[in-house]
């Protein structure tokens, strides 16, 4: 198939995405529809808990602070709404949808329920072996992780042997996929280190961070597809689609190294040295040029940018 550019006559750029939002939510199968309802309801349980932190207000540090149920409900509601979304691409079966996507609702359902109800009644969450209840909780919490890292392990291959979506998105879903799974990796990590080992569960060293590689790389399957399904509406082919694409992965995976570096050595992120930060910086150019570049892409297709 010959490569060609999109046409001035092509329709506006915000219509053609609601068209493709509404699309995706219409051919949806109910798995993936049910990941979609449970993963905004979670977003909702986020943004609940961040109103009440401005209100009561606190600092965002402690076993006790409002940035964990926030963070934990936006950020893990954003996930699964996410992967349900890419799912579509992986050529599941009925029952394969069903079965992976209902792992990651009821753990992710879990993760955000436990952290809330935990911060309700006042007590720690995490590494909390005070009660024989807390204790129980936060084990069951580190069963279902192991459960989620395995259905996102195995979207990861599929990725690799049966995707269904062009080049450019295909490239998002394994770049995206496999970083998701080191991020929730890291994760594990911390939970294994605590519980298992008795050692501070996110921090090595003096200041490394476990913690910041799961959370830089728990997004990139929102920020790569994303950049990919953007990058479908602008004036590019395939072909410029894929090396845009491509750039943001490579920014986002020398991301995630520099925050797994640092972490290892025991070097805080705000105490890297300028050689040390090089490999950080590199990566947020990639994105940066990469995401400037499509987003160039979706002005020039505008048929009102020759107005403006």
């Amino acid at each position: 198939m010959s490569e060609t550019t999109t046409t001035a006559s092509a329709p506006p750029v915000l219509p053609a995405m609601r068209a493709s939002l509404r699309g995706y939510w219409s051919d949806a199968r109910p798995a993936q529809r049910l990941a979609y309802v449970a993963g905004a309801v979670l977003i909702a349980v986020g943004l609940a808990h961040g109103v009440a932190w401005l209100v009561v207000g606190g600092s965002a540090e402690g076993p006790l602070s409002w940035r964990k149920p926030s963070t934990f409900g936006v950020s893990f509601g954003l996930t699964l709404i996410t992967v349900a979304w890419v799912s579509q691409f992986l050529a599941l079966s009925e029952r394969a949808l069903r079965a992976t996507l209902g792992v990651l609702v009821v753990s992710f359902v879990i993760e955000v329920a436990w952290v809330s109800v935990q911060h309700a009644r006042g007590v720690a969450s995490h590494f909390n072996d005070s009660t024989a209840l807390d204790e129980a909780v936060f084990v069951a919490a580190g069963v279902v992780v192991v459960f989620a890292l395995i259905v996102i392990g195995f979207y990861a291959l599929r990725s690799f042997t049966s995707s269904t979506a062009s080049a450019s998105m295909t490239l998002a879903l394994r770049a995206g996929l496999l970083i998701l799974f080191v991020s929730m990796g890291a994760g594990l990590w911390m939970i294994l280190r605590g519980a298992a080992f008795d050692l501070e569960p996110a921090t090595v060293g003096a200041a490394g961070s476990i913690k910041l590689i799961h959370a830089v790389g728990m997004h990139a399957i929102q920020v790569l597809p994303g950049l990919a399904w953007l990058a479908s509406f602008g004036l590019l082919v395939e072909r410029q689609r894929h090396h845009r694409v491509g750039l943001a992965a490579l920014g986002y995976v020398l991301l995630v190294t520099h925050t797994a570096v640092l972490a290892l050595l025991g070097i805080g992120p705000g105490s890297a040295g300028l050689a040390k930060a090089t490999l950080g910086a590199a990566g947020v150019a990639c994105l940066l040029v990469a995401g400037a570049a499509v987003l160039v892409s979706l002005r020039s297709r505008n048929p009102q940018r020759a107005a403006g």
